[in-house]
């Protein structure tokens, strides 16, 4: 969804984005999959920039990483943003920005080069979005996954091949090649 900065005044404007109005619903629809969302935020020039602050609320449906089971994340993500129009710069370019994150507060404002006047809310409400859902999901901390042997969810109880989980009494993964017969 484009915006035009230009159009923005002085006091800033508010948008309100939920699956319903459906402005939203193409850019996130990979990453929120039909589950309802709410998305406010506003945007205030200052100077010759543009602060977007605001707050993006959905629950996303994950699939566990331990028991691979279904469950919904519940993301209540702040947005705080700074656009800065101006032209894209090349990665080989003098002026190209180096990446130095790991110095970076985690409070302050993220900032964005746009193509001014267009900025495409759907991109940042995206980024937004896939960068609060965390790299290995997990349904609880309590989650016991699978059994390593027959894939049971040991969540639902235990599997029979408790004894197999004994070191002592595991087969050797190499016991099967001592039926292999070779010419």
């Amino acid at each position: 969804m484009l915006i035009n900065l230009s159009e923005i005044p002085p006091e800033g404007r508010t948008f309100h984005f939920t699956e319903k109005t459906a402005e939203l619903n193409s850019a996130l629809e990979d990453l929120v999959r039909n589950c309802p969302y709410s998305i406010d935020f506003q945007i205030q020039p200052v100077g010759n920039i543009f602060e977007v602050t605001g707050k993006i609320h959905s629950d996303v449906k994950m699939e566990c990483t331990r028991c691979l089971k279904e469950f919904a994340l519940k993301i209540d993500e702040r947005i705080h943003e700074l656009l800065i129009p101006g032209k894209e710069l090349p990665r080989t370019g003098r002026e190209t920005k180096v990446n130095h994150t790991s110095e970076l507060e985690g409070t302050g404002p993220s900032s964005t080069l746009v193509s001014f006047p267009n900025f495409d809310a759907g991109v940042l409400m995206r980024d937004t979005v896939a960068l609060a859902q965390p790299d290995h999901p997990v349904c609880s901390a309590s989650c016991m996954g699978l059994c390593q042997y027959c894939g049971k969810n040991l969540n639902e109880g235990f599997c029979g091949c408790a004894a197999l989980r004994n070191k002592d009494q595991r087969p050797s993964p190499f016991s099967k090649l001592k039926e292999m017969k070779f010419n």
